[in-house]
C-alpha cells in the first residue's frame, strides 16, 4: 500500500476527529486515525513511530476503542 495514502488519510480522520460535533464521531474518527498510524508503523518496520499521536486524544475515555 501506497504510505503517501496512508499519511493522508491519517491527516483526514485526525482532522474530521478535532472537528466533529459530537463525541461518537470524534472517536470513530479518531479510531481510524489510529489506524492508520498503526499501519504506516507496521508498513515501515517502526521507523515511523506515532508516539505521542494526536488521535489518542480522541481515543481516551472511549468504552469502545478499548474493546
Amino acid at each position: 500500500m501506497d504510505l503517501n495514502y496512508l499519511f493522508k488519510r491519517q491527516q483526514v480522520e485526525n482532522s474530521r476527529a478535532r472537528t466533529a460535533k459530537s463525541d461518537a464521531a470524534r472517536r470513530i474518527h479518531g479510531e481510524l486515525a489510529h489506524r492508520y498510524e498503526q499501519e504506516i508503523e507496521r508498513i515501515t518496520g517502526g521507523a515511523i513511530q506515532f508516539h505521542n499521536a494526536s488521535s489518542a486524544t480522541f481515543l481516551e475515555g472511549s468504552s469502545a476503542s478499548s474493546a
